[in-house]
């Protein structure tokens, strides 16, 4: 099977693709093409396996830059992979997301291959159910137009049909994390008595409600050297979000910020085996991979009352705890009074979720969707 990939080059999901994809034997041929800028680390370097990334030329040229991106959006991409496929005659051409549904139609448009669409979950959350007419006509023709779509959990899937019926080809594809992370945690590493310490590691979009969680954390607990507050943000942002929040931080002796700097996998894991508290308190979210990074390195998960998260109750997970809403007066209520840390649960659920979200499990599922499309055309 030849496979070319339209995909994220930035963040933990391009790094989990690129790790996995590396040593995945499934494939005759990969081809990914960045559909942004790629980040300097990311390759795969194994034989029939190649990265392309257009958006990385004249980046010290700004003005030339934004038209080259244009450029490439609109002719370089869908010339180019009309060029690939007549030469190596893609069998599926795999988008991860709906961001740009005009962007994801014209490359389709340019290969005889089946088309798969992974639906992340901020790109129907934030962008179609939020869009104008004109976005949604168009997020609309990109779902009609593809051979299937792929959602990372069943909630997501049913909220989707709801708007879109088309149940047919529709299915759940995966969501999941390397083995590098399924490696033994560190006890709370270098963690000192007497020492609370909260970690969020999400996006300072508005919609990710960082920005309550630092209000109230100041609020309670400013310069209070017995609580500690770590804001990891290594890309993406609303910047109005970004900036105010960082104004504030900047007194706080107790808020540690690491925001626009990719930071590695190791150096991030150490921040989930550091904190005893992960906050995911999202207004619209699918499951986040925050949330099985906090069940795996036993930092416990504060949640919002998404239907979403609820998914990890009909899976059996036991040690995270529900917000009743996300305001501050309900994150403040619970800053004064946080929920115990149960060993036993955080441990039980830290060995159900490298079960469950095993990436080369999860992905068992997308490549028989896969295999299914190609059974079409024999």
């Amino acid at each position: 099977m030849k496979v070319i990939i339209i995909g994220q080059c930035q963040g933990g999901n391009a790094k989990l693709w690129q790790d996995f994809l590396e040593n995945y034997k499934g494939f005759k041929l990969v081809h990914y093409v960045c559909r942004n800028r790629c980040q300097s680390d990311f390759n795969i370097k194994s034989n029939r396996k190649r990265v392309f990334r257009f958006y990385n030329l004249f980046v010290h040229f700004p003005l030339i830059q934004k038209v080259w991106v244009r450029l490439v959006s609109l002719i370089v991409l869908p010339l180019f992979i009309r060029l690939m496929d007549k030469m190596f005659k893609y069998d599926i051409i795999h988008f991860q997301g709906n961001y740009e549904p005009e962007f994801n139609f014209r490359l389709m448009n340019a290969t005889k291959a089946k088309a798969v669409i992974t639906i992340y979950g901020s790109d129907f959350y934030q962008r179609y159910l939020k869009g104008d007419d004109s976005y949604i006509r168009s997020f609309e023709r990109t779902i009609n137009r593809a051979n299937h779509i792929l959602f990372n959990f069943e909630k997501a899937r049913q909220d989707f049909l709801q708007k879109i019926n088309i149940p047919v080809k529709c299915s759940v594809g995966c969501i999941g994390v390397n083995d590098f992370w399924s490696t033994p945690v560190v006890e709370k590493f270098a963690k000192d008595s007497g020492v609370t310490r909260l970690l969020s590691a999400r996006c300072m979009y508005a919609y990710n409600n960082v920005e309550v969680l630092v209000d109230s954390f100041i609020d309670l607990y400013a310069n209070n050297s017995a609580y500690e507050l770590y804001l990891i943000n290594g890309y993406g942002w609303d910047g109005p979000v970004k900036e105010s929040i960082i104004k504030k931080v900047k007194t706080v002796s107790n808020i540690h910020a690491v925001v626009g700097k990719w930071i590695t996998d190791d150096e991030l894991k150490k921040y989930y085996d550091l904190c005893d508290y992960n906050f995911c308190i999202g207004s619209t979210d699918q499951l986040s991979v925050s949330i099985v990074y906090g069940f795996m390195h036993k930092s416990m998960n504060i949640l919002s009352p998404l239907d979403n998260y609820k998914e990890l109750d009909v899976l059996q997970f036991r040690s995270h705890y529900f917000l009743e809403e996300v305001s501050h007066k309900s994150i403040k209520g619970l800053l004064r009074s946080l929920p115990k840390r149960d060993s036993s649960l955080l441990e039980d659920d830290r060995i159900k979720a490298i079960e469950i979200f095993s990436f080369a499990n999860r992905f068992e599922n997308t490549k028989r969707v896969f295999d299914s499309l190609l059974k079409l055309n024999d």
